[in-house]
């Protein structure tokens, strides 16, 4: 792991970059234009969830030697987090569609609870 800045924003230059940049226009112009549609954009943000799922194994990885877990052991726990992540991306994305499903019907869920 390195420590030095001008690698570190060389590396996410290279990799991330691109994307979270793109990922957040759509919402910057929706702030400024208040009537364009382009919400959907945010889809790009999820080649980042190869990269959390990275992260989350180096840390089990890490956590795990130093904790004097087995090979086995360790496998086991990165298989769980990867599980964990998994479910609570479906879940969010599930809730996510759940409510634009509200939005966009008449007389839906949101309108009968005084959501708005």
């Amino acid at each position: 792991m390195t420590t030095d800045r001008g690698k570190i924003a060389k590396a996410y230059a290279k990799d991330d970059f691109f994307f979270d940049l793109v990922s957040t226009l759509p919402t910057i112009a929706i702030l400024l234009l208040k009537e364009l549609d382009c919400y959907w954009f945010k889809f790009l943000r999820l080649k980042r969830i190869g990269t959390m799922k990275r992260y989350v194994k180096n840390f089990v990885d890490i956590f795990g030697k130093a904790i004097n877990f087995t090979k086995s052991q360790i496998n086991t726990a990165v298989y769980f987090s990867d599980f964990f992540l998994t479910l609570i991306f479906c879940m969010h994305f599930l809730a996510c569609m759940w409510v634009w499903i509200g939005t966009t019907l008449d007389y839906s869920w949101i309108d009968y609870g005084n959501f708005r």
